[in-house]
């Protein structure tokens, strides 16, 4: 029959289910008792719970306000001068501050029968002399004015120690000549009768016509300008031409629609200084090839301003003469003497104001 094999007893599913529990639960409890033993061991602080913020969105910075341009009129140190053309009326705008002082020595006047218009201070020579400011050759050595004569108009020139004598005497058949600039090879001079043209009388005798047309306004640094026309209509637009008067070659420069144009000063390589007005606008723009805008002034049509050659009765005047030089742009307005730089743009820089007679001092 063999030996008998005892019956094995299984324990109920029950109670293997609860013994299967408690051990999970005896499993996960060590490393909280780990845990809480590292954690709260004698000395070490309490655990601080570390929240990372939300990130906001995203804001643009408060926008700075551009800093505030640097005045060049607040930090000149020197002086120019200044008048009203007439014989006495010379002085100086000192800087800083703007103010005039009047110079009696500006009490000086045309020799014989000359004429011109405008005083000028001449470094070179120490002394206000009775023509504009570019009547004055460069090297400040002689100026130059119109005369009479009996062989009819010409020009006379003054040199430094006083003495006089006269240039080439102008065609017999034109007339109302009036003389440009004072260049280093002669005295340039327009007529504003006929077909106009212009005329160098240079420093020995002789006369050469340089161009046989063209109602010219200014001649200085090595270039003339001037108009095909006198006068446009009022609201008619001219175009300012430039002669190279080394290579005697004509262009058309400057024009802008709806404006009349006029030089009213150069800078000291040529480059004029233009403005366009018509009875309610006038721009002040700096001639080069391509022509920059250096103010727009609004006009007051009922004032009225000093009459000079090239003045247009039917256009309120602003701009009365203007030159460029180290510091900058010079314009004299009927509204004050302002100063362009790059550096600061268009500024006032005195109230004082007629036709500029030098650069800064």
């Amino acid at each position: 029959m063999g030996i008998p094999i005892p019956r094995q007893r299984h324990p109920e599913p029950a109670l293997v289910a609860l013994i299967a529990l408690a051990l999970v639960a005896a499993v996960a409890l060590v490393p909280l008792g780990i845990w809480a033993f590292n954690s709260f061991r004698p000395g070490s602080p309490p655990p601080v719970a570390v929240v990372t913020p939300t990130p906001s969105p995203a804001q643009s910075p408060t926008p700075s306000a551009p800093p505030s341009p640097v005045s060049v009129v607040a930090t000149l140190h020197g002086k120019i001068a200044i008048s009203s053309g007439q014989s006495g009326s010379g002085g100086w705008i000192q800087f800083p501050g703007g103010a005039f002082t009047a110079d009696p020595k500006s009490n000086v006047s045309i020799q014989g029968n000359g004429w011109a218009n405008g005083l000028a201070w001449n470094a070179a020579m120490n002394a206000w002399v009775p023509v504009n400011w570019y009547m004055v050759r460069n090297d400040g050595q002689v100026y130059a004015f119109m005369t009479w004569t009996p062989n009819g108009q010409t020009v006379q020139v003054v040199r430094k120690n006083g003495s006089t004598y006269l240039l080439g005497a102008l065609p017999e058949n034109n007339y109302g000549f009036n003389a440009l600039g004072a260049e280093p090879e002669g005295v340039y001079v327009t007529s504003g009768s006929g077909q106009g043209g212009l005329w160098l009388l240079d420093y020995s005798g002789g006369v050469k016509q340089v161009a046989a047309t063209g109602f010219w306004q200014l001649a200085a640094f090595g270039y003339a300008y001037g108009t095909v026309t006198p006068f446009v209509p009022q609201g008619g637009t001219n175009v300012i031409m430039r002669i190279n008067l080394k290579t005697k070659a004509i262009a058309n420069w400057f024009s802008r629609p709806g404006l009349e144009s006029r030089v009213v000063g150069v800078t000291l390589d040529g480059t004029p200084i233009i403005e366009a007005s018509n009875t309610t606008t006038a721009q002040v723009w700096l001639g080069t090839q391509n022509a920059k805008l250096l103010h727009t002034e609004v006009l007051d049509t009922t004032r009225q301003g000093p009459v000079y050659p090239g003045y247009q009765p039917q256009a309120a005047i602003y701009a009365i003469t203007a030159l460029g030089d180290q510091v900058g742009i010079w314009v004299a307005t009927t509204n004050g003497l302002y100063l362009y730089t790059d550096k600061s743009g268009w500024e006032l820089a005195s109230q004082t104001t007629g036709q500029l007679a030098s650069t800064i001092q």
